[in-house]
Formats: structure tokens, C-alpha cells, sequence
């Protein structure tokens, strides 16, 4: 783990930032096992990543209780998820204009939305309203009748931190520290009363988190389609194996970002499982090669005329009687 974050630490971090929660599948018995509803292995080892648009990861903490590693410092001052999320910024320069960071419900705060803005970086995501002492919004009943698409927007008293609701099936709630309602645009959702799609309006504030944010279920998708099958009822080999498919994906997102660069024509890159076949047949060419340099004992050519004209062993098969 310490290798590969190492290696992760060193790439540029993008403009466009997120933090969200990965799990680890393991099912077995651990103290430290988790369940988080809506991924597609609910049940295993929680990480918090830190991940770009393109889904690349840039750094990660494991979670493990009470002795995650953390602060304590900052627990106590703004709650754990503002922790979390402070703790995988702290690469980030200070008074480095230009970031953004959208983060879901269990990180944003608050204070750490004003944190992020004296440090000047964008940060927005939705939020749990009770955190920000119920500003004066209207309730989903008032809003389902003025229809789907309405929105409203209540800003702090030095305006530095502006929260937004949304009614679409229901009431969304979102924070920010540079944007609001602004400009609107259109999507699409359908009706089931008149058994169509229509038309909606949507703040801009929901339209940069929902482009933003997805990095981390991009990441875990790519995970998902070739994960490495391990039949082990430990935990130890189950993280070993993850982390191996991290950096394989992480290595090829690195390679489509040098391709691009390049100019390579999209049809001209490999996908996930030809760089993954790939990397697999490199591996195995430098490991047979390793182990005949390395050989130790007598060569075949050392071996009696007799041993080698030895005639094999026949291999015999269990047949069902012809009569």
C-alpha cells in the first residue's frame, strides 16, 4: 500500500478533483468491515479516495477505526469527513487558484467549505441539512407545486458560502463556496403521469457536481470489469490483490493521458483488457527469463546419454468399456 500511494503521490494533480468512498469486497470476518449501501460490493474494507474526473486516483487513506490515520486535531475541530477530506488535500498548495473539489454529503461541512475558500480553491457537493442549522428553504411540498425544476438559493452573511435546494423527484440539497443557482440549463427526466420525457431546468451548481464528481465510481468500475479472482477467506491477501488492480488502472489511465498527448488515435490505444494482457505476457517473459539466468544445478546437456533418451511417461485416461 505504502508503494503504490508513493507512486500515486507523484503524478499532477488535475484541476478537477473529488473524494469519495471505495470498498475493498471481502465478506469474512473483520472489525474494521463495512457496509456502504449503493456500491457494487457493499460489504468490505472502507478507503477514502482522493480521484480526478478521468478517475485516475491521486492518494487514499484506509479506514480503520479509531486508529485511521488521522489528526486528531482536526476530528475534533470540524467532524471526521471534513478530516478525511483536508487530510487528502493537503498536497495542495496553498493559495493555488483553480482547483475545484466536490465531495458528497458525508464529507461537506461548513467549515470546511470556508476552509477551502481562504485557501482559494472551489469546492462544492451536497450536504446533510442539518449541518448548516436549517437555512430558510422551503419544504418539498411547497416546492412539488411550483413543479419539477424549481430551485432556490440562501447565501451566509459574508457570502462566502451559498446553499442551494432543487426539486427534481424530490428535494436536493447542495453547498457551495463560489456558485449558486447561476446559470441554469436543461435536462431531460421522465414523466410518469403523462408517460414522457420533459424538460427541466437544473441549477448550475448540481450541473458542475454531477460532472465533476463521478472520478471515484469511474475508478471502481474499471476495477469491476477484470477484478483478479482470489478464493481466500483472509482479508490480507483480498487488500494485496486490490491494490494490484489499482495500479494496473491507474497505469493505463496514465497511458491513455501519454496516447492523447501524443495524438494517438482513440481506435490505435488499447483498452483495459489488451493493456491488461499486456502487461500479464511482459511479466511472465521477464520472470522465465529471470529463472533460466538464475538456474542453478547441472545443465540438460550434463545429463547421460541414457537419462536423455528416457522415453515419457504415457498418459492414460479414464474411458467408459466399448462392450
Amino acid at each position: 500500500m505504502d508503494a503504490i500511494r508513493k507512486r500515486l503521490l507523484e503524478h499532477q494533480l488535475k484541476e478537477t478533483l473529488c473524494v469519495d468512498e471505495q470498498i475493498i469486497p471481502f465478506t469474512g470476518r473483520l472489525g474494521m468491515k463495512q457496509y456502504i449501501r449503493g456500491k457494487p460490493c457493499p460489504w468490505g474494507i472502507k478507503l477514502y479516495v482522493l480521484c480526478g474526473k478521468s478517475g485516475m486516483p491521486y492518494d487514499f487513506i484506509a479506514y480503520q477505526g479509531s486508529s485511521t490515520e488521522i489528526e486528531p486535531s482536526l476530528i475534533n475541530k470540524l467532524g471526521f469527513g471534513a478530516s478525511i477530506t483536508l487530510q487528502l488535500l493537503k498536497r495542495v498548495p496553498q493559495d493555488s487558484a483553480g482547483h475545484q473539489v466536490y465531495t458528497d454529503n458525508f464529507f461537506t461541512t461548513y467549515s470546511l467549505l470556508e476552509i477551502f475558500e481562504k485557501r482559494k480553491i472551489l469546492a462544492a457537493g451536497t450536504i446533510r441539512i442539518n449541518r448548516f442549522r436549517n437555512p430558510p428553504l422551503s419544504t418539498d411540498a411547497v416546492m412539488r407545486k411550483k413543479g419539477r425544476g424549481c430551485a432556490e438559493q440562501v447565501a451566509s452573511r459574508d457570502g462566502k458560502v451559498i446553499v442551494t435546494k432543487w426539486f427534481d423527484n424530490k428535494g436536493v440539497y447542495l453547498a457551495s463556496n463560489f456558485v449558486g443557482i447561476g446559470i441554469k440549463d436543461k435536462v431531460e427526466r421522465y414523466e410518469k403521469k403523462e408517460k414522457r420525457y420533459i424538460e427541466i431546468d437544473r441549477p448550475e451548481v448540481v450541473q458542475l457536481y454531477n460532472n465533476g464528481m463521478g472520478g471515484v465510481d469511474l475508478l471502481d468500475q474499471m476495477l469491476q470489469h477484470y477484478r483478479i479472482f482470489i478464493k481466500s477467506k483472509k482479508w490480507t491477501p483480498r487488500v494485496i490483490i486490490h491494490f494490484f488492480d489499482m495500479a494496473i488502472v491507474a497505469s493505463w489511465f496514465e497511458y491513455k493521458a501519454d496516447a492523447d498527448k501524443n495524438d494517438i488515435p482513440k481506435k490505435d490505444q488499447m483498452d483495459l483488457l489488451a493493456f491488461r494482457k499486456g502487461l500479464a505476457n511482459t511479466l511472465a517473459t521477464i520472470s522465465s527469463t529471470f529463472q533460466n539466468e538464475n538456474r542453478r544445478g547441472r545443465s540438460s546437456n550434463t545429463f547421460s546419454e541414457d537419462e536423455q533418451q528416457a522415453p515419457k511417461r504415457l498418459k492414460y485416461f479414464n474411458q467408459p468399456p466399448t462392450t
